[in-house]
């Protein structure tokens, strides 16, 4: 999970997740991910989100067989949705910065994912760099990965920022790889499981009803919405 960087320091900061641990089923090999973004954060012009996030999808493309698309209508299987200033979405209060299902969810044949970034009055004030590396951090959920346990890593709890857009490291490399050989040797590779969510914050909590996974983002009281 991670937090936004103090003004005291550029290394952003977090509590410690509650649970850790990675999906139990991984997407097809091969899989084409259609993404379709649905909103745009305040002060970004829907080219300008759309560029970001297809960069940030680079990062993770030589470490994986998936291949990324832009749905071009109702095709999509990842919607990246912004929940602006009138949203009811109470999953962002206390400050999240974004949100992402654990893995793949739904059906064996309609696998899907969501991604959900904060616009709302708890939001950031969000930038190009912010908004492209928290994509990467979510896309690795996506994936089915928990955080690692490597500072400095992508997939850390807390990562720390120098200004500039960012991607894996060998610390993320590596649980990826494992992660993706431990459920293809046991078959899981294409077996849909209950669903789990995953994003950024100081409470984990399960509901008991859909039995999804909370975990969300919440930035320090001291903490500056800029990078």
């Amino acid at each position: 999970m991670c937090r936004l960087a103090s003004r005291e320091s550029n290394e952003h900061q977090s509590h410690r997740s509650l649970i850790k641990r990675n999906a139990t089923s991984q997407w097809p090999q091969g899989f084409v991910f259609r993404w379709q973004l649905s909103g745009t954060i305040r002060g970004f012009s829907r080219s300008s989100m759309e560029t970001t996030i297809a960069r940030a999808l680079q990062k993770w493309t030589p470490h994986t067989t998936y291949r990324f698309q832009k749905a071009s209508g109702r095709d999509a299987n990842i919607q990246i949705i912004v929940d602006g200033p009138k949203s009811r979405n109470t999953e962002h209060s206390g400050g999240a910065l974004a949100y992402a299902f654990l893995g793949p969810q739904g059906s064996r044949k309609r696998p899907y994912n969501e991604i959900y970034y904060n616009d709302t009055r708890t939001g950031p004030r969000w930038t190009t760099i912010m908004l492209h590396n928290t994509f990467v951090h979510e896309f690795g959920h996506v994936l089915g990965l928990d955080h690692v346990n490597v500072r400095g890593a992508m997939m850390y709890e807390s990562l720390e920022e120098d200004g500039r857009e960012i991607g894996l490291t060998q610390a993320d490399i590596n649980a990826w790889r494992n992660f993706s050989r431990a459920t293809s040797r046991s078959g899981r590779e294409l077996l849909i499981t209950s669903p789990m969510r995953s994003a950024t914050s100081n409470d984990t909590e399960v509901d008991k009803k859909s039995k999804i996974i909370k975990d969300f983002w919440v930035p320090p009281a001291n903490a500056s919405t800029t990078l």
